[in-house]
């Protein structure tokens, strides 16, 4: 048995975008009365498969900082504390220690 959480991310993304453009769901009208409609049902699958996206997203920038802030310095790490995030970024991808 496969389990959900084996699956990569962009898979499932993939799978929802899918299954949202492909699928005519018959039995969302008839079986939920109402409650939804097919439309809604396709809305509901593409923000489930952004949020995927963004979390995939934030999970590779944490990563990418955890990996950066073990090799600089305190003294570094003391001064770009004090960036905004956008200025963090720039400085950093400018030395090639994250992607642009």
């Amino acid at each position: 048995m496969v389990k959900i959480t084996t699956m990569p991310k962009e898979t499932a993304v993939e799978l929802l975008h899918f299954i949202a453009e492909n699928e005519r769901f018959p039995s969302v009208e008839t079986k939920l009365e109402g409650g939804f409609t097919v439309p809604q049902v396709r809305a509901l699958l593409r923000e489930i498969a952004g949020a995927i996206t963004e979390d995939e997203s934030s999970e590779a920038r944490m990563h990418e900082r955890l990996r950066v802030s073990s090799e600089l310095s305190a003294r570094t790490k003391d001064i770009i504390s004090s960036l905004t995030p956008e200025e963090e970024h720039r400085l950093l991808s400018a030395f090639g220690l994250v992607s642009k």
